[in-house]
């Protein structure tokens, strides 16, 4: 099958290493954990009452019936098992992809599991995504040097570990405060893994665009399921599964300046849940969200407020990652000659697109007054 292409392969071509029966295998692959993922999704929505693992609704998720859960449950299984196929191809890369990559993303899917299940305080399960960013860091080493479009490197020196490890616990949190929204960490699944194997494509990285087609075709599987009205439900344990692997995948890019220049589509690509997250912790703390018990994100909330149905907002947050991860790909390395012609475009279309969308879709709907017994209805403007 030729020799094997590792993670510090850069150039050369796509798929150097491959032969024609292994060009059509793992493109495969890929869709068939996209089939098999949806196949399993659909299995436990008609099972989900007999097994007792159902999800109350809630006005934060969009769905008004009891939903199943065990979604992060199928993602998890799919991608491991396909990913334990890539370890096996490629042994020089087997430490980063099992160590570096898997596990850490699995022991974090089984914590968020115990979570949903009520079986874990939040602070053990903090604990244990610190403790998986310190083993991810370690495994793979840290960010050396951050390297942004236009601009000379930046070298972090003793803030590298720092850096890494907050890296990871953003994203981990970041798709975890919005885990009971419908189809939103599905959807990010998939954008997130399509800029991560566009970016392996830009360095030649067999390795790295098959681990990250893997997670978008597993998110895509549940996804069909797991859209606004939703007939399953990811949960703590399917967001820290995608999460983790979207944040260890980048560090995973050899050489180091590959990986630090590479880090930006992701960044871009994640940054309405990042900002969500970090715009939303002062009300999570002492807001009226905190005093209630919500866990809704202030955006998503939001929107929904302003008369956006949950698609809408989930749709619009996609958009806002999906051109963000566009650009990114664009700034750091324009991978060919069709696509860096074709982004640029895309970009000035999605902006005025969105500020439209926001303003047309979004607008505060008109409440209705409740009448008295002798007073005609209104509403208010």
């Amino acid at each position: 099958m030729g020799e094997p292409m590792t993670a510090t392969t850069a150039g050369g071509g796509f798929f150097p290493s491959l032969d024609a029966l292994e060009v059509v295998l793992w493109p495969t692959l890929v869709l068939a954990v996209f089939v098999c993922t949806a196949i399993a999704g659909d299995l436990v929505v008609a099972l989900a009452a007999r097994w007792r693992m159902l999800h109350r609704p809630a006005r934060q998720t969009g769905h008004a019936l009891p939903t199943a859960r065990g979604g992060g449950v199928v993602v998890a299984a799919a991608t491991t098992c396909a990913a334990l196929l890539l370890a096996w191809r490629w042994p020089t890369d087997r430490p980063a992809i099992l160590m570096g990559v898997l596990v850490p993303s699995v022991v974090v899917a089984i914590t968020g599991l115990l979570a949903d299940s009520r079986r874990l305080p939040t602070l053990a399960r903090l604990a244990t995504e610190v403790v998986v960013a310190a083993w991810v860091t370690a495994t793979l080493g840290p960010l050396a040097t951050i390297v942004l479009p236009g601009a000379p490197p930046l070298a972090l020196g003793s803030l590298a570990w720092p850096v890494t490890m907050l890296w990871i616990l953003v994203v981990i949190e970041s798709l975890a405060a919005l885990d009971h929204v419908d189809g939103l960490v599905a959807l990010t699944g998939v954008i997130g893994g399509t800029v991560a194997l566009v970016s392996g494509w830009m360095i030649g990285s067999s390795v790295m665009v098959l681990l990250a087609a893997f997670v978008a075709a597993a998110a895509g599987g549940l996804l069909v399921f797991n859209w606004d009205p939703s007939r399953i439900v990811m949960g703590r344990s399917g967001s820290g599964f995608v999460a983790t692997m979207l944040a260890a995948i980048p560090l995973a890019f050899q050489p180091a300046d590959a990986r630090s220049s590479l880090l930006v589509p992701m960044v871009l690509c994640l940054w309405p849940l990042v900002v969500d997250l970090l715009v939303s912790i002062p009300f999570r703390i002492g807001g009226r969200a905190a005093a209630s018990g919500e866990g809704a994100s202030l955006l998503i909330d939001r929107l929904t407020r302003a008369g956006a149905t949950h698609a809408q907002a989930v749709l619009l947050c996609g958009t806002l990652a999906a051109a963000g991860g566009l650009a990114g790909v664009w700034a750091c390395g324009e991978p060919t000659s069709a696509v860096s012609a074709f982004l640029p475009p895309l970009a000035i279309m999605i902006a005025p697109a969105l500020v439209a969308g926001a303003v047309l879709r979004l607008r505060a709907r008109p409440s209705a007054v409740e009448a008295g017994p002798d007073e005609a209805a209104s509403t208010l403007p």
